[in-house]
């Protein structure tokens, strides 16, 4: 037999919901469902790498109201996990916009991104920067003001994966990134959703073109030779296993539709996938179609030529896509980061500036050693 006097605790929910609501307001706890239903995922947690002189995390926040009612959020704070009043970053209503994608909603929809109405989910893309000799924490936690109240999330790391030093997947002069270390190309913010999950195998992916006093080629434009990175040797960034190889793809004409329907085996056109160790994939598409120089499980040595610069696959110039993965499948592992052991950056006026143990910028024109 059940006493009057036993503890809320006992009731049921939908009972408990009822006390909460006949219970005298309180300042000190809001009632039940106790904080704003917001759910934070971290799909991948980030790997501190280093760019442009700068240490940075690089990652995204997958965002999903499953309140009744629209949520907007208002601010971000980035703070030390086990010391909430220590904040690494802030993110205010003027500033969070340029950072989300929309999904599940129409990417035109009039409401301002940052509301998240009832149901639907969206995904918040940061960069975390820090001065070269910062003592960046080993764990952050997020800080979400909401117009319902505030969400504090889990710890996260960010040194999660293994960071790799690599060598040049090129040689020589004038490759420029087209797409390269940055928040906000269509390769960093490219996810898709392969097998019932979310991934971004191109969080940190290159585009790499030859350019030559400005330009990509001489002549007629719609000629692949005619581009300056036409046929020019790739190379393996590693000593590594071959575990992929797709040949027979043709060129396409640039700056035309592909010649093949474009589908999840004909993407990256001719691609070498070389297995780095420690559960990490280098991927290099859009290779010249019966340039590929080796096999599938051949032993390759860093700096071994694979294959030439093609335009085959998804691809409207010549040029060399290059990301590195948790997966050998196309596209379908988390995009992880890496540092190049060394390059250089050739600037507009003419000067040259050695980098070591980095990612090039975006748009970068970078200088690899033989």
């Amino acid at each position: 037999m059940r006493s009057a006097a036993l503890p809320a605790l006992f009731c049921s929910v939908v009972m408990c919901a009822a006390l909460v609501e006949a219970a005298p307001a309180s300042a000190e706890k809001p009632g039940f469902p106790f904080e704003p239903q917001l759910e934070v995922l971290v799909p991948w947690e980030p790997t501190l790498v280093t760019s442009d002189g700068q240490q940075h995390l690089l990652y995204e926040l997958q965002l999903r109201n499953f309140g009744q009612v629209p949520l907007v959020l208002e601010a971000l704070r980035v703070v030390v996990a086990d010391d909430l009043a220590a904040p690494l970053a802030s993110f205010d209503a003027e500033s969070l916009p340029s950072l989300f994608n929309r999904s599940g909603t129409r990417q035109d929809n009039p409401k301002p991104p940052t509301q998240i109405d009832a149901s639907v989910s969206t995904v918040l893309f940061l960069q975390v920067s820090f001065a070269a000799d910062a003592a960046v924490p080993p764990h952050v936690r997020h800080e979400l003001q909401t117009t319902d109240g505030t969400v504090v999330t889990y710890a996260i790391d960010t040194r999660h994966d293994r960071l790799q030093v690599l060598g040049p997947p090129l040689i020589g002069s004038g490759w420029q990134a087209e797409t390269g270390f940055s928040n906000n190309n269509g390769h960093r913010r490219g996810g898709l959703v392969l097998g019932g999950r979310s991934v971004i195998s191109r969080r940190y992916a290159y585009d790499w073109i030859r350019v030559e006093e400005g330009a990509m080629s001489r002549g007629d434009d719609k000629v692949t030779t005619s581009y300056f990175g036409y046929g020019e040797p790739v190379v393996a960034v590693a000593d590594a296993t071959v575990v992929a190889v797709i040949d027979g793809v043709p060129d396409n004409i640039p700056k035309q539709a592909p010649v093949v329907p474009i589908t999840l085996d004909t993407v990256g056109g001719n691609v070498v996938v070389l297995d780095i160790g420690h559960g990490q994939y280098a991927h290099y598409m859009h290779l010249q179609p019966g340039s590929i120089a080796v096999k599938q499980g051949e032993r390759v040595r860093r700096g071994q030529q694979l294959a030439r610069v093609g335009n085959t696959g998804d691809s409207h110039l010549p040029h060399m896509h290059f990301e590195l993965t948790t997966s050998p499948e196309m596209l379908q592992g988390q995009g992880l980061p890496y540092v190049l052991d060394a390059f250089d950056v050739l600037s507009s006026d003419g000067s040259v500036s050695r980098r070591s143990h980095e990612l090039p910028t975006q748009k970068a024109l970078v200088q690899f050693g033989n």
